[in-house]
């Protein structure tokens, strides 16, 4: 299974550029994309590109045109077309190295940049350890038809952890409210450095959490996400990990989790490298847990 940890864990600083907002470092640009982003409020020099901040709105309305822009052009390079293809118009807050909001960027742009993005992890899991395994609906933009963990998701800009969680459990797993509120478990995070594609730099810090359902309640598709719930023991999502059928950060998680509650022991040759690979210490300067923020 280490090798399911490692590939999300790809990123090569050669090749790339830090972005810079007062010499702190808060995202990763490819080098070969540079020259697209000498605009306002970008610069660029050999070493970095160089954000300048004037105010929330203004960045933010500059910097969403400017990547419309690209996105509908057709001489845009064909890596970033492809990878703004997935515009969502939910957006994730960009910071400063003292947790102050630079500019809001929508979330399909975030690799372009190499912003540190947030989400939140839930395994839902029985007594004896079978886990409520869903199926992406086929029709996602990212991943389709790959299985999941029980809930999962993005911390858009102006929510916070806890109410993300909440949140996703009602909309993709329709589980009831006072069996989230009572049930749910923090059990920490996780974090790698994802090169995707090969191309864009993906930090990411994603919220685990634990939640051990009775076998009455049974997690249900409600948003169009899910195509299907399952209900799997561990030999099953082993042959699934190994058969690389998750989606590559949701296996991580699920390997966490078997570390965790012992499932994986440290019998196994890789196992101070598993923990080590699932806790990376990302360079940048601006890692906070997201809290509930109004917009400017």
């Amino acid at each position: 299974m280490i090798d399911l940890v490692r590939d999300l864990n790809n990123f090569d600083i050669q090749g790339f550029l830090p972005l810079l907002h007062n010499d702190s470092v808060i995202g990763y640009v490819n080098d070969q994309f540079k020259q697209l982003l000498n605009t306002r409020p970008f610069t660029i020099t050999d070493e970095a590109v160089v954000y300048t901040h004037s105010n929330v709105e203004e960045d933010t309305m500059l910097i969403r045109k400017y990547f419309e822009m690209l996105r509908d052009n057709a001489e845009t390079p064909r890596e970033i077309r492809n990878e703004l293809k997935g515009w969502r118009n939910e957006e994730y807050g960009v910071y400063s190295s003292d947790n102050i909001l630079l500019f809001r960027l929508e979330r399909a742009a975030a690799g372009i940049l190499g912003i540190p993005t947030y989400g939140i992890h839930l395994t839902a899991y029985t007594d004896n350890y079978k886990i409520w395994i869903p199926r992406r609906s086929y029709n996602k933009q990212t991943y389709p038809g790959m299985l999941d963990n029980t809930v999962a998701g993005g911390i858009a800009f102006g929510d916070s952890v806890i109410h993300t969680v909440i949140k996703e459990c009602e909309e993709e797993a329709n589980l009831p409210a006072d069996t989230i509120n009572n049930g749910i478990k923090s059990t920490g995070v996780v974090t790698y450095f994802y090169q995707k594609n090969d191309i864009f730099a993906q930090p990411e810090i994603q919220y685990i959490f634990d939640l051990q359902l009775p076998d009455d309640v049974i997690p249900k598709p409600n948003d169009g996400e899910v195509e299907s719930f399952k209900l799997m023991d561990v030999a099953e999502i082993k042959d699934a990990l190994l058969s690389r059928q998750f989606k590559p950060n949701c296996a991580l998680v699920m390997i966490e989790f078997f570390m965790r509650h012992g499932i994986i022991t440290p019998d196994i040759e890789e196992y101070v490298e598993l923990s080590q690979s699932m806790h990376r210490q990302l360079p940048l300067s601006n890692i906070f847990t997201p809290k509930h923020r109004e917009r400017s």
